[in-house]
């Protein structure tokens, strides 16, 4: 059981297990606040930047994984699949259960999505669990 979800750096050979909020509903908010907060344009910071966002937000022990995308040899984790993104942290390509997804499409429902229309919405709660490590 869970709400799964990978997010694969496509240039690097780093990707993020989401046990829980891998739907785009979460996904796309944490991705946009994390920006806020990175190096954009520097895959390694910026996907440091990432884990730590949604580490925080997460919290617990087992919701969050890093792989070697390289090494990874299943086709996708099962429920939301997979969420390419490049060093902007932007999804530039989107797979679940091996067919492509309209990326544009996607991200326009998500925003949406209840998580992101009623308060407090993801970003709001992204911030409560994020903004106290991060200086201005």
């Amino acid at each position: 059981m869970g709400n799964r979800a990978c997010i694969i750096h496509e240039n690097a050979e780093l990707g993020i297990y989401l046990h829980w909020n891998g739907g785009p509903e979460s996904v796309y908010p944490m991705l946009e606040y994390a920006r806020a907060h990175a190096r954009l344009g520097e895959s390694d910071y910026a996907m440091s930047r990432l884990v730590q966002v949604i580490a925080n937000f997460l919290g617990g022990n087992l919701d969050i994984g890093l792989f070697r995308h390289k090494d990874y040899d299943r086709p996708d984790p099962g429920n939301h699949g997979l969420y390419y993104i490049d060093s902007q942290l932007r999804v530039v390509r989107r797979v679940r259960r091996g067919n492509p997804l309209d990326v544009e499409e996607e991200e326009r429902r998500a925003w949406k999505h209840a998580y992101n229309t009623e308060s407090p919405t993801m970003l709001e709660r992204l911030a409560e669990k994020n903004d106290a490590h991060f200086v201005s």
